[in-house]
């Protein structure tokens, strides 16, 4: 079959990126927003980068047991989502 494609997908061109960024022990959403993309297009990155060398696709599952830290700061989502502090709706 022909690759009728002129470039590789979004996916194939962040994944060496993406796996760099993974084993530094960014989180999935950091690591999206750092490279300007969806977090499931840096999941099929990861996962490409495994298979494409050969190599079992990690368990997310497993990698969030061993990470220190297993969601971005509060001040973050502070900073993305603010409070309604004057309780006033609308």
């Amino acid at each position: 079959l022909v690759q009728k494609h002129l470039e590789d997908p979004l996916y194939q061109q962040v994944s060496v990126q993406a796996i760099s960024l993974y084993e530094q022990g960014f989180l999935l959403g950091e690591i999206a927003d750092t490279l300007n993309c969806d977090r499931n297009t840096v999941t099929k990155a990861i996962n490409h980068w495994h298979e494409s060398r050969g190599l079992t696709a990690p368990d997310g599952r497993t990698r969030r047991k061993e990470l220190v830290r297993k969601s971005r700061a509060k001040d973050n989502l502070d900073a993305q989502y603010p409070s309604n502090e004057d309780g006033v709706d609308g």
